[in-house]
């Protein structure tokens, strides 16, 4: 026994479902068509609404994120600023330490020279070779706080700014004295060195004199 429909039983089957069909379109058609005004508009009026809420939502939406994008900037400016400030603070205080310790450093070494009229030979090469580490600590320093200390400084610091120019100046002035120190003990000594190279030169010659008075009296006579 064959499984398969026969073709005419197909196409009855087709055209009652075409029927069917139809019959479903001219009812829904009907029942359009008896308030179809009311119906659109309803529907509209709510596609509208949701629209306009969706609209609403992403301009808010594009607010927000305009709103963030700013925030962001100030703190990326804001952090800069304070990255900056941070490596203010850290160069001032290498540069007055180092500058500190700069002049402690001169300090004890003048007071290791021997103030007593007995002159050391080497003193005047000692005394320049520190007024040159002087003069290389000052000229150093004023490099550094020109080149990494003054431009870190914002607008808005300039009391800060002078602060720090004058407790700078002072470490200069300290410097200065220091200078001034080793010049006088520079002049000192070369005074004393002469003082004594004439000395020696009279007892030279008051010696040779002396010799020559010697060998005249008791040899030549």
């Amino acid at each position: 026994m064959s499984s398969s429909i026969p073709i005419d039983e197909l196409k009855q089957i087709k055209l009652a479902l075409e029927e069917k069909m139809n019959e479903s379109y001219d009812t829904d058609y009907s029942d359009n068509s008896t308030k179809p005004t009311k119906k659109k508009k309803t529907i509209i009026t709510d596609y509208k609404s949701k629209y306009n809420s969706s609209e609403s939502k992403y301009r808010y939406l594009q607010l927000e994120l305009s709103n963030k994008e700013i925030e962001i900037s100030e703190l990326k400016e804001q952090l800069v600023i304070f990255e900056k400030h941070k490596l203010l603070i850290k160069n001032v205080n290498f540069l007055f330490d180092r500058l500190d310790n700069a002049f402690k450093i001169l300090h004890d070494r003048i007071n290791t020279i021997n103030d007593s009229h007995i002159i050391k030979l080497n003193t005047i090469t000692y005394l320049q070779t520190l007024e040159n580490l002087c003069l290389k600590t000052k000229d150093k320093y004023e490099e550094y706080i020109n080149n990494s200390v003054y431009p870190l400084f914002l607008d808005d610091q300039i009391i800060f700014k002078n602060s720090i120019t004058l407790i700078y100046s002072n470490k200069i002035k300290e410097f200065n004295t220091i200078q001034n120190i080793i010049k006088i003990k520079k002049y000192n000594t070369q005074f004393n060195n002469t003082g004594i190279i004439i000395l020696i030169s009279f007892l030279v010659v008051f010696m040779l004199q002396l010799i020559i008075s010697v060998i005249y009296y008791f040899i030549l006579k």
